[in-house]
């Protein structure tokens, strides 16, 4: 059955808009790495079973990839990957809702869900104790940081946007704009357009900073990210 909160939000961010490339250099891992997160391989899928074969293209909207983000820190956590699929299912069935990773709640109540799935499952913890007294769990630092950076319609959504380099850095991926890939916020201009006149055409920084109004920090930010938002 669908879950009550999926049958309202059927919207642009469901449908597809990447491959699995595009994935893996938006999250910082690789294809192969995505690709057995979405369709298993010795364990069963990350994120439910998904549609597609090994040898045909795998279609992810902006929420399955939102949430393949949140996963690469957990993972990055020393957490396994069956364990991460767990508490996955666990958190669908906790917010009732199919991308518990993407959903505004888990920003605040992740900790508690995730120190809940652990006292069930006596596995490694997926949060940690910000009190003496361990009573009060949150989701661990990088994942936090990674949950901060995306923004929501309200408080009982889906993300909407992803600042992939900071909240503070005006970078988004919004699969309304620049279809879905990096671009400037509030301009859809594409980050890969800044990444070809400074590399291909050799415009300095400076100019590039005066033609997009932009900081020239925030410049120097995206050419130093040039492998994720060349996606």
């Amino acid at each position: 059955m669908v879950p009550t909160q999926e049958r309202v939000f059927k919207d642009w961010r469901t449908l597809p808009a990447y491959t699995v490339n595009d994935a893996a250099k938006l999250a910082g891992t690789t294809a192969p790495t995505v690709r057995r997160w979405l369709l298993g391989n010795e364990i069963a899928p990350v994120f439910g079973k998904q549609s597609g074969s090994a040898d045909q293209p795998v279609e992810i909207s902006f929420l399955m990839l939102t949430e393949i983000v949140v996963a690469v820190k957990f993972r990055r956590s020393k957490i396994k990957l069956d364990t991460i699929r767990q508490a996955h299912q666990f958190a669908c069935e906790f917010f009732k809702v199919e991308h518990p990773f993407a959903f505004k709640e888990f920003e605040v109540l992740g900790g508690h869900v995730m120190h809940e799935f652990s006292i069930q499952n006596g596995g490694p913890a997926l949060y940690r104790a910000v009190d003496t007294a361990g009573m009060q769990p949150a989701l661990p630092m990088p994942v936090l940081q990674r949950v901060h950076q995306l923004d929501f319609a309200n408080e009982k959504t889906y993300a909407a946007r992803w600042f992939l380099l900071g909240r503070e850095i005006p970078v988004v991926v919004d699969p309304r704009f620049a279809a879905g890939r990096p671009s400037i916020a509030g301009s859809g201009i594409r980050a890969k357009t800044i990444l070809t006149r400074f590399f291909s055409v050799g415009e300095s920084i400076s100019a590039l900073a005066e033609d997009f109004e932009l900081d020239t920090d925030v410049v120097e930010l995206i050419i130093r990210n040039k492998e994720a938002l060349a996606a």
